[in-house]
């Protein structure tokens, strides 16, 4: 497939706008020209197309269909500080707050500048990002509110996308912290049916299944039965897209934990032990590990179930 094609759908399944990806290194002309297949952009111009689209060169040019070697390195546009927006308050000590907040609420200062700039659609989910790592820090300190956090245009820019890409379901994996669950399945569910074939993706499709079954956790311990009952399907239509048995299998584990906390102790007991045994049948000990100790988790939790798994 001709890059230019490829550059327009990518553009087009993210329902971006020409002018969305110009500025003063991109024309609209030039832009225009290259999707329909009349010019080429140099190697700088391409990367930083690619990175104003926020897709890695490898998921590129496995859309294109091309065995070009590529870099595995993040491309992550206007979201420079990303992996900073996840930094977990809690494995702080209480001398380091102080410093995380004030580094938490310049970074949310800089993104509002950089949006008020350029008020363009990526800018604000970056600094959506930040309040909400600022609120994260902010919920360390007992004389400090929240503040108010609007999220629905990432809703809307997730639930609308055609095709999800790697950064797209990282986006989600940090904003499904914090979306209520009845934001959560349909966006599940959106995920499911739109993101692309694993040959595609470079661990994304892993991450989404983790995300999942997060959900499915959440689901469950607010006793929300039938959305943890589609979370399962959703695991298991994403692990069979991902050709990942591992995940097949977690999803028979959750099915196992909801048959026990709804149906029958046993069958539910016995079907997260088959689980187990796959896991280390197929040479998976971490799996193995850790659903077993989620296993005994819940055989502690009902005394008519005995802790008799030893992994």
């Amino acid at each position: 497939m001709e890059y230019g094609t490829v550059i327009r759908q990518i553009r087009l399944s993210q329902h971006l706008r020409m002018q969305d990806l110009v500025d003063s290194e991109l024309s609209q002309p030039m832009l225009s020209r290259v999707e329909r297949g009349e010019a080429d952009l140099t190697l700088a111009k391409f990367t930083h197309l690619l990175n104003r689209l926020h897709i890695l060169p490898s998921e590129f040019f496995r859309l294109a269909a091309a065995d070009t070697p590529t870099s595995g390195s993040t491309f992550r546009g206007e979201f420079a500080d990303f992996w900073q927006y996840w930094l977990t308050p809690e494995a702080l000590t209480p001398a380091q707050l102080p410093q995380t907040l004030t580094q938490a609420e310049a970074m949310v200062h800089r993104d509002q500048a950089a949006y008020h700039a350029q008020p363009t659609r990526w800018q604000l989910i970056a600094l959506r990002m930040a309040e909400v790592h600022l609120n994260n820090v902010r919920r360390h300190f007992p004389d400090l509110t929240p503040l108010p956090v609007d999220l629905t245009v990432i809703q809307h820019y997730l639930l609308n996308l055609d095709t999800w890409t790697t950064f797209d379901i990282l986006v989600y994996g940090f904003f499904s912290l914090v979306f209520p669950p009845s934001v959560n399945m349909p966006l599940l569910k959106t995920a499911a049916t739109h993101v692309p074939e694993a040959t595609v993706l470079e661990g994304g499709t892993s991450a989404l299944l983790e995300i999942t079954f997060t959900q499915f956790q959440v689901f469950m311990a607010a006793n929300k039965l039938d959305a943890a009952a589609a979370t399962i399907e959703i695991e298991a239509t994403l692990a069979k897209k991902a050709d990942a048995l591992a995940y097949t299998i977690v999803a028979r584990f959750m099915g196992g934990w909801l048959t026990y906390m709804t149906r029958s102790k046993s069958d539910g007991k016995k079907q997260m032990q088959d689980s187990l045994t796959l896991f280390k049948t197929l040479d998976q000990p971490a799996l193995a590990i850790r659903f077993g100790q989620l296993y005994h988790i819940r055989a502690e939790l009902d005394r008519s179930v005995e802790p008799d798994l030893v992994l």
